[in-house]
């Protein structure tokens, strides 16, 4: 799911391989009169829901209609962002259902630490472990744990992890928006795996 929009009776979306598709078809409603066209606002998104909120108006020619218009079943942050897990002294993240935004299941993930003070420049994280798990591919709610080799960070100074999901040769480490698109983030200036 890399970009939602929505255009008169049509909503779609725009994939990564740039290619547009329709998702969602709305027809003029207008009861016992003859139907001049209908158009359809976005209006909000809830991604702990996976609902999207759309007011729709539709017009005849004796009336006009709005309708407020919930859509859901669409992917909820739980399903595109891992959700970690406290197990010092190690990582662990739960697997979500559609990691980074990748549709299915991902091949790999890294994990990557760094320093909070360079944030958002990633091109000073360390990868303190690669090709995780090692020998099967990860599956949706699985919890995986690496070992955590960093020591603490000194007082007054912290730390951030990130995991990134590779499929395909794609490494993606969470969401980023892109005028407006919401995107898988590739993982350009951070280290490669040996």
């Amino acid at each position: 799911m890399d970009g939602w929009s929505a255009s008169g009776t049509a909503i779609g979306r725009l994939r990564s391989d740039g290619v547009y598709e329709t998702v969602i078809t709305i027809d003029p409603v207008c009861q016992g009169a003859t139907a001049v066209g209908s158009k359809c606002y976005p209006r909000g998104f809830d991604p702990l829901a996976g609902a999207l909120y759309l007011i729709c108006e539709s017009t005849s020619n004796t009336y006009s209609l709005l309708e407020f218009i919930r859509v859901t079943g669409l992917p909820t942050l739980y399903e595109v962002v891992a959700t970690y897990v406290p197990a010092p002294p190690a990582v662990a993240w739960r697997v979500p259902p559609m990691p980074d935004g990748f549709p299915g299941q991902v091949e790999s993930f890294s994990v990557l630490a760094g320093d909070i003070a360079d944030l958002p420049n990633f091109s000073q994280a360390e990868r303190i472990a690669y090709n995780v798990p090692e020998f099967s591919a990860p599956v949706a709610g699985e919890e995986l744990t690496v070992p955590d080799p960093l020591p603490d960070p000194w007082p007054r100074t912290g730390r951030y992890y990130l995991v990134s999901a590779e499929r395909g040769g794609e490494e993606r480490v969470g969401r980023q928006r892109i005028a407006g698109v919401l995107t898988g983030r590739p993982v350009a200036g951070t280290p490669t795996c040996p």
